[in-house]
Parts: C-alpha cells; sequence; structure tokens
C-alpha cells in the first residue's frame, strides 16, 4: 500500500456524512505521497491525521500491517486528546 493509498482511505473515513466540507486529506500530501509543508489552507484536525498516518508509515510492509499500525496510530492519539480534554474539564 501506498501513503496516498493509505490518506485516501483515512479520507473516506474522515469526510463521511459532512457533505464534503471538510477539506480532503489528501490536500496535505502531493501525487507521491510527500507531506506538503506548512499548507496555506487548512483544517488543523485533518493535517494531524495526516502527519500521524506519515509518522508511522512503512512503505515495504504489507497492506495489513499498514492498515493495523495507523489504527493503532488514531488510538494513541485519541487518548493524548482525550488526556487534554480532561485535563480542561472545569
Amino acid at each position: 500500500m501506498r501513503f496516498v493509498e493509505l490518506v485516501a482511505r483515512a479520507d473516506a473515513a474522515y469526510r463521511e456524512g459532512t457533505n464534503d466540507v471538510l477539506i480532503p486529506l489528501t490536500d496535505y500530501i502531493d501525487g507521491d505521497g510527500n507531506l506538503i509543508p506548512d499548507p496555506e489552507s487548512g483544517d488543523t484536525l485533518g493535517l494531524f491525521i495526516v502527519r500521524e498516518l506519515h509518522s508511522v508509515f512503512e512503505e515495504n510492509s504489507g497492506d495489513e500491517e499498514q492498515l493495523a499500525t495507523a489504527a493503532d496510530e488514531m488510538v494513541k492519539a485519541i487518548d493524548d486528546l482525550d488526556r487534554v480534554r480532561q485535563a480542561l474539564i472545569p
């Protein structure tokens, strides 16, 4: 699986039910799957997701391993964000 394909898969789930209001996650990478440095427009959550996926992507891994690793990374991000959320509750 190429990084572009992984991001496209995440994008389909990310924008589901939003009537395409959100910026496609694929807007944060080029056609070769490289991160676009300092994108001018932004959905910061979308950018965060792409950067998290990029941080664990291993080009030589199989599709199932890529997906499992990406899912694990999203769980870690959810846990991190939830700790912040809890700290902000009065």
